[in-house]
């Protein structure tokens, strides 16, 4: 019994190691393929090797017993991690993030890795997959009509979207305003647009 873990272990020993290496490549030069590397060892169970890449600040925020708690969070939630689907890059300023979108078996979710200018992973996110967003099959889009507005003067000026029904009036009218923090006027969430 323990001949054969231990010759599991050897044989495993070179897929490891080589993930391992594939995810110490800089990332500026392909922080896709580091970024797809970093997720991999995630999934793999592999958390020391994923937080030697990151900068201090992360080790110190996620040490291995958190990332690894962190993981599994999500593995109970989302089920089991089925795969990368694909990868993007964004960047700011010396920063570049690479959203790694994953399949699991309840839900597609985007594990946001976020490299510094010194190739370290100094941010990680994971977040709903964002869906497109398609009008509703019930809406007719030529029974009404919208236009731009502001609602009140001054400071406190509303920049707004007037949405007006086709045909004749008078119409009741209903004021929506949307919430505070990062929201646009349609109250978006993922793919729902929900005023």
């Amino acid at each position: 019994m323990i001949a054969a873990r231990l010759l599991m272990a050897v044989l495993m020993m070179p897929a490891t190691l080589a993930m391992v290496v594939q995810a110490q490549q800089p990332a500026g030069a392909d922080p896709e393929r580091a970024g797809r590397a970093f997720v991999q060892l995630l999934a793999d169970g592999h958390y020391a090797a994923a937080e030697a890449l990151m900068d201090t600040t992360m080790q110190r925020a996620m040490p291995v017993d958190r990332l690894r708690t962190t993981w599994e969070s999500v593995v109970a939630q989302a089920g089991a991690f089925g795969g990368i689907q694909r990868t993007a890059v964004t960047r700011t300023g010396p920063y570049r993030k690479v959203a790694v979108t994953c399949d699991f078996a309840q839900a597609a979710l985007d594990v946001q890795v976020v490299y510094d200018a010194g190739d370290r992973v100094a941010g990680l996110f994971i977040v709903p997959t964002p869906t497109p967003w398609a009008p509703a099959p019930y809406i007719t889009p030529d029974a009404f009509r919208s236009e731009e507005t502001t609602v009140g003067q001054g400071a406190l000026a509303l920049p707004a979207t007037l949405s007006i029904p086709a045909g004749h009036g008078p119409f009741p009218a209903m004021v929506l305003v949307h919430g505070s923090g990062p929201n646009d006027r349609d109250e978006s969430v993922g793919g729902v647009k929900v005023f």
